[in-house]
């Protein structure tokens, strides 16, 4: 991933692909965090990240939570393995989550 981006390519952005992520069987959970994985077609690792209203009622938290979870997705791009779709569903537990524990979360997720 070039400079201090993270483009569209890497990131779920449409519902049937958080639909095909979440039924797929492979979950794990650590820190507050859920993590959903299943191959993808594409030879890109793309990040979705799901924030209800009923685990943070905040506006400000759910979106704090979401940046942490992009840049730590951002800053361990390089050390992921290609071709996966990675679903993020932040739980009520992840509300004092810190930017080396998200990254910690998501390679320990990917088996890293």
């Amino acid at each position: 991933m070039a400079g201090q981006t993270f483009p569209k390519a890497n990131r779920l952005r449409r519902r049937p692909e958080f639909v095909a992520a979440q039924q797929y069987e492979r979950r794990r959970k650590r820190e507050g965090l859920i993590f959903l994985l299943r191959p993808n077609p594409v030879a890109v690792t793309r990040l979705g990240i799901t924030v209800t209203r009923r685990s943070q009622p905040l506006a400000v938290r759910r979106n704090r939570a979401r940046r942490l979870l992009r840049e730590a997705f951002r800053l361990n791009y390089g050390l992921l393995p290609q071709g996966w779709d990675l679903l993020v569903i932040v739980t009520k537990e992840a509300l004092g989550l810190t930017l080396p524990q998200a990254g910690k979360a998501i390679l320990w997720a990917m088996g890293r």
